[in-house]
């Protein structure tokens, strides 16, 4: 969990071992809505950080095939892969940087598929 400085509040949170969300709630505590990760894999979310231009970052690692905004990505099928993303104040993925935990190299693939692209 975290707080901007405007005072709304992102949680991150699993349901039932399945599904996985972040849930965006106003200063006032009013929802704001909430993003899930679809796909045929597992996704754990190991945190979350707003920064102060109004970017959400949230990290963690996935294996199988997960839905990352528009772009699905499919893990390395050697354990669990490591994922970063960015989302802008407008709360788009602006940014995903995609790698592998078992790859000494840290092998990394990145990509940005917003409106906005990267800043």
């Amino acid at each position: 969990m975290d707080v901007t400085s405007a005072g709304d509040v992102y949680l991150a949170y699993k349901q039932s071992n399945a599904n996985t969300y972040i849930a965006k709630y106003s200063s006032a505590g009013i929802s704001q809505g909430t993003t899930t990760y679809p796909g045929t894999g597992t996704i754990e979310i190991a945190d979350i950080l707003c920064d102060s231009n109004g970017n959400t970052y949230v990290a963690g690692n996935y294996s199988g095939t997960i839905e990352f905004g528009s772009t699905a990505s499919t893990s390395s099928g050697n354990g669990c892969d490591f994922y970063i993303i960015r989302y802008g104040s407008d709360d788009n993925v602006n940014m995903r940087i995609f790698g592998n935990q078992n790859n000494a190299n840290r092998s990394w693939r990145s990509g940005n598929a917003s409106q906005r692209g990267r800043r």
